[in-house]
């Protein structure tokens, strides 16, 4: 899928100070200290950080719409200015607040549920899942929002091992858009089956129409050097911005 593109000697002297020699450290190490075959490993990073995020955006959008519809068969349609709901949520004085979050959001948005649902952070969903929720909203409503999901013995193992692939997910997908290597992942054909698994508790449908699309798979087989050296090679440093 990769396109071969030969590069120039104005383009690897020009490159490196467009990108910065400390984004491109994690290649330049990974490669042998090759400038050459770290810009095109940095290329290839990019292609499949768009093609990772082909898939977040739909197991994001079917995330949030499934545990919105939960929250919403308990709580009702009008769920974000539902007092009762709002009381319930995460509210530490300091770090993520999910009461805040919602309380901003409201602020700016008259009675449009659908609005506010589109418009709070992965963060929030996720908080969702936590054991909080598990009485009041996953007892009855995990095998109703997301019907294919793999049930273990009783929905608060299956609420956690959601939890898990949520969260999983959400940190990869942090990683992506704040233009990270991901090519140091420890298993990058995992991060995709937890992504697709969380589509799947949804929609086996769209699932499916994924993994039948995808080309994250072939771009992972078509990077510049060798995966495997990637992952064992402790030396190569990941990027914190």
């Amino acid at each position: 899928m990769t396109r071969q593109v030969e590069i120039t000697e104005p383009e690897i002297y020009h490159l490196p100070y467009f990108v910065t020699e400390f984004r491109l450290f994690p290649y330049f190490i990974a490669t042998d200290k090759d400038i050459e075959l770290a810009l095109a490993l940095y290329r290839w990073n990019i292609e499949l950080c768009s093609e990772f995020f082909k898939i977040i955006h739909y197991c994001e959008v079917g995330l949030r719409n499934g545990i919105a519809e939960a929250i919403s068969n308990v709580y009702g349609k009008s769920w974000p200015w539902e007092q009762g709901f709002i009381e319930t949520l995460h509210a530490p004085r300091r770090g993520y607040s999910q009461k805040r979050e919602l309380m901003r959001c409201i602020e700016r948005i008259d009675e449009d549920t659908n609005q506010v649902a589109n418009t709070l952070s992965l963060a929030f969903w996720e908080r969702m899942l936590d054991n909080r929720f598990q009485l009041k909203i996953w007892e009855n409503q995990l095998s109703q929002v997301f019907p294919n999901f793999s049930m273990e013995a009783n929905s608060d193992k299956s609420r956690k091992h959601l939890l898990k692939q949520v969260c999983s997910t959400r940190v990869f997908r942090n990683q992506i858009a704040h233009h990270q290597p991901i090519f140091t992942r420890t298993d990058l054909t995992s991060d995709l089956d937890k992504m697709l698994e969380i589509v799947w508790s949804r929609c086996q449908v769209t699932a499916n129409w994924l993994r039948r699309t995808e080309n994250v798979t072939s771009l992972i087989a078509e990077c510049p050097i060798s995966y495997a050296k990637i992952v064992d090679n402790e030396s190569v440093p990941t990027l914190i911005d």
